[in-house]
């Protein structure tokens, strides 16, 4: 419990960091969504594979789907815009999140 409330309190400061620097609400979906799935499945695989590994697949799980969803949504479906900064986001989601979660509190 106290490492999960640790990691919203990170993840609530982010946000209202980025809100207050003007970026823009796309961004911080594409951030945010990255963080959960980075921290998400790292948080799974770190107890049976390492950290290392499993911040290495979170992060690859984070930039796997960020590219997905912006090649099938977006660019397939055509219900979006694909953008590469989209991607990028989502990215630095998943690598923010498959590291703090596995900060020891």
């Amino acid at each position: 419990m106290k490492k999960f409330l640790s990691v919203l309190f990170i993840s609530l400061t982010l946000l209202t960091t980025c809100l207050g620097q003007g970026i823009a609400l796309d961004k911080i979906s594409h951030f945010s969504m990255g963080y959960v799935i980075g921290a998400t499945t790292t948080n799974l695989l770190e107890q049976h594979i390492g950290k290392q590994k499993a911040i290495l697949i979170g992060c690859g799980t984070s930039i796997i789907t960020g590219i997905a969803k912006e090649v099938v949504y977006d660019k397939l479906l055509r219900r979006g815009t694909p953008e590469f900064d989209d991607v990028t986001a989502t990215l630095l989601g998943g690598i923010s999140g498959s590291i703090i979660i596995t900060i020891n509190f």
